[in-house]
C-alpha cells in the first residue's frame, strides 16, 4: 500500500502529502483493545475503507464489518475524550473525525432510516456517480479542470452555460 501511494504521488511529481501525513495500520481490526491502540488522540481523521475479504463475499458484508469497526472507534473515542482534551489544549479541541467508505446502496439507504449510527461519523458511499467522478478527475488533471468549470463556472471568464437539448434542435 504504501509503494501504491508513492507511485501516486511522484506522478505529480511529489514525494510525501504537503500537509497531511498518512499512516496505515495493521492489526485485527474488529478488536477493541487493537482499536485502543492506535494512536486516535493525536490524529484529526481515521478513514475506514472498504476491502472484501475474498472474491464470494458481498458488499453488503463488507459494509456491515465498517459499520462495526467505525462503531466500536467512535466508543473508544468517547472513552479517550479526556486524553483527547489534555493532548490538544494548546490547539484546536475537536476529536479525531470517522470517515467511513459504505460501498453498497442498500447500506445507504439503512443510514439514511438510522440516525445513531449517523453520528457516529461521515460516510463515503462509493457506488455514488459523483464518488466515480471525482475518481475520474483526480486521475487526469484536464478533466479535473473541467470539471471544475462545470461545477462552478466563473461569470468573469465569460465560460457560458451547460444546455441540455436534443440533436434535431441543433442539425
Amino acid at each position: 500500500r504504501e509503494s501504491c501511494v508513492q507511485t501516486h504521488l511522484s506522478r505529480v511529481g511529489k514525494v510525501d502529502f504537503e500537509r497531511i501525513s498518512v499512516t496505515h495500520y495493521v492489526g485485527r481490526r474488529r478488536d477493541t483493545t487493537v482499536l485502543e491502540r492506535l494512536p486516535l488522540a493525536s490524529a484529526d481523521c481515521a478513514l475506514i475503507l472498504s476491502e472484501r475479504e475474498g472474491e464470494q463475499e458481498d458488499a453488503v458484508d463488507s459494509d456491515s464489518r465498517n459499520l462495526t469497526i467505525a462503531i466500536n472507534l467512535f466508543h473508544v473515542l468517547e472513552e479517550l475524550a479526556d486524553v483527547i482534551k489534555k493532548n490538544r489544549q494548546n490547539k484546536y479541541l475537536k476529536k479525531c473525525k470517522l470517515v467511513t467508505e459504505i460501498q453498497d446502496p442498500k447500506s445507504q439507504v439503512m443510514l439514511a432510516g438510522n440516525s445513531n449510527v449517523r453520528k457516529v461519523g461521515s460516510f463515503v458511499f462509493t457506488s455514488a456517480h459523483e464518488t466515480g467522478v471525482f475518481a475520474i478527475a483526480v486521475a487526469c488533471k484536464d478533466v479535473y479542470d473541467l470539471f471544475i468549470k462545470l461545477i462552478d463556472p466563473d461569470p468573469k471568464t465569460n465560460a457560458g452555460s451547460i444546455l441540455a437539448t436534443p440533436v434535431s434542435k441543433v442539425l
